[in-house]
């Protein structure tokens, strides 16, 4: 190889190491001076809660929407979970819940009191994580969730018509934020699976 040539060759490279600096250098100024702005775009009220939703907008990628949730105009660390194209659920703290419309509206979640356990005679007991992870793979199959997706779910206890269940949140972490997919109930007592129809706030039996 000539003198030249490799001279040649190194002015080359030199100039795409020194563009691509320059390149990366240049995003993170852009990226810096235009952050993301975010607006609000609907606010909700009922009583002295008070749901604000923002939409985001970085200097690249498209709008997040956002959700914050404040009680007597304190911000709260609560959790919101879209459901459909038009209902989202709000999870604040002490159990309390609240549901938004994209048509404006705002109502409580029906809550209940836990039954006394003391009045269950010889409760029966299941391991519901193997019952919950055999349902999701049935789930996978179903909803034809792709194979490199993880599936994950959340717990807590929920009271409807004076009995207690376990409600399980299906869905998937995302690195910002709990994405919902899907709720199922579970009866304790007899390991029982119920899918939950938003619409009609009803529990329907899932044959297995």
């Amino acid at each position: 190889m000539s003198r030249n040539l490799k001279i040649t060759l190194l002015i080359v490279a030199f100039v795409i190491v020194l563009f691509g600096v320059l390149a990366w250098v240049g995003l993170r100024i852009i990226g810096g001076a235009f952050g993301t702005k975010c607006d609000v775009v609907q606010t909700y009220e009922l009583d002295s809660f008070r749901i604000e939703k923002e939409s985001c907008l970085g200097w690249a990628g498209p709008a997040v929407v956002n959700y914050n949730l404040y009680l007597n105009d304190v911000m709260q660390a609560g959790i919101s979970h879209k459901i459909g194209d038009h209902l989202t659920r709000h999870e604040f703290p002490n159990h309390i819940r609240l549901e938004t419309h994209s048509d404006g509206s705002i109502r409580y979640v029906r809550q209940e009191t836990m039954p006394d356990q003391s009045s269950i005679s010889d409760p029966i007991t299941f391991n519901t994580d193997s019952i919950i992870e055999a349902y999701l793979v049935h789930y996978r199959e179903k909803q034809e969730v792709p194979a490199d997706e993880s599936l994950s779910f959340m717990t807590s206890n929920e009271v409807r018509d004076g009995k207690a269940y376990l409600m399980v949140d299906i869905g998937h972490h995302l690195p910002d934020r709990w994405e919902h997919y899907d709720w199922i109930f579970i009866d304790p007592t007899t390991g029982d699976l119920f899918e939950y129809d938003v619409v009609e706030d009803l529990l329907i039996p899932i044959k297995h």
